[in-house]
């Protein structure tokens, strides 16, 4: 779940972005750009982030408010106040030299650019989703459609985009044949298994579970709808950070030989020989004068 609402995530990511780009902008005229992009504040967000996640795996995240770690929010990551301010700390400075390296973009420092902006759009997406991510539980009868499904976090009914009937379900592969219909009309018979979901949109369907009737020897599925906005963006962020990762070996000196000689090598290959040949005929003159 993000750390901001529905609405304002979106309003708030591009208000945020703006002021650092305004930041960036006055880096002449400011000390605060240096104090948030230099060294000593990516070490200082980095280390304080890494220090949380080591007490937050060594604290039950059961939600609980109880005692004074639960109070200060240690037993809920998702919704710790200091947590999130650590985040937006990295994000900050990362956001920062992002835009800077954007801004003084060479193609040798392509690789650092986009390690920077994918790191960037994790960190920002993390922060300010356009959108809380909502898990439904759904028991689809056989051959009854339903589009309806049961919100865990509000504890309420909601409607899907689309329609989903059980045609069939299979206990030894522990998968659904399940016929897919969607608001304008359009029907699919589409495949549900356990680590192979259906996606529609932004929708994800997992195979969470399955009841029996034993006495009709009839099965119904129970999948999972979880809407996630942000798994778009956030797939193109790690495809930016596999660029990143090619492109530092790329411009790091490495260069494929494939068999042929460089025209360096082939320069000192014959200024070798050349020094050889002289060397040879220094050697037959000096003999010639001995004699």
């Amino acid at each position: 779940m993000s750390a901001f609402g529905h609405s304002f995530g979106l309003v708030a990511a591009l208000l945020y972005v703006c002021l650092l780009v305004g930041i960036y902008a006055l880096r002449d005229r400011w000390q605060l750009h240096r104090l948030l992009s230099g060294r000593k504040a990516c070490i200082i967000s980095i280390t304080i982030v890494l220090f949380l996640l080591l007490i937050f795996g060594l604290t039950p995240q059961d939600g609980s408010r109880d005692s004074i770690s639960g109070v200060l929010g240690f037993r809920d990551m998702s919704l710790s106040p200091i947590f999130i301010l650590a985040l937006l700390l990295l994000a900050t400075t990362v956001t920062l030299n992002t835009i800077e390296d954007i801004h003084r973009f060479t193609r040798h420092r392509l690789g650092v650019t986009c390690a920077h902006l994918g790191l960037s759009v994790i960190l920002v997406a993390g922060l300010f989703g356009t959108g809380d991510t909502v898990q439904a539980r759904m028991i689809a009868m056989p051959n009854e459609p339903d589009r309806q499904a049961w919100n865990e976090s509000t504890d309420e009914y909601i409607k899907l985009p689309f329609e989903l009937t059980l045609k069939d379900f299979s206990v030894h592969k522990y998968s659904s044949e399940v016929t897919l219909t969607l608001p304008d009309g359009r029907s699919s018979e589409i495949k549900i298994a356990v680590n192979h979901p259906a996606k529609v949109g932004s929708w994800r369907i997992y195979q969470s579970d399955y009841l029996s009737d034993t006495e009709r020897g009839e099965f119904a599925s129970i999948f999972k709808c979880v809407y996630s906005p942000m798994s778009e963006v956030l797939r193109i962020a790690l495809w930016l950070l596999l660029v990143s990762a090619a492109a530092m070996v790329f411009f790091s000196g490495f260069k494929p030989r494939f068999g042929k000689e460089s025209s360096s090598e082939k320069k000192s290959l014959g200024q070798s020989d050349l020094s050889a040949r002289d060397c040879s005929i220094g050697k037959s003159k000096e003999k010639e004068g001995r004699l």
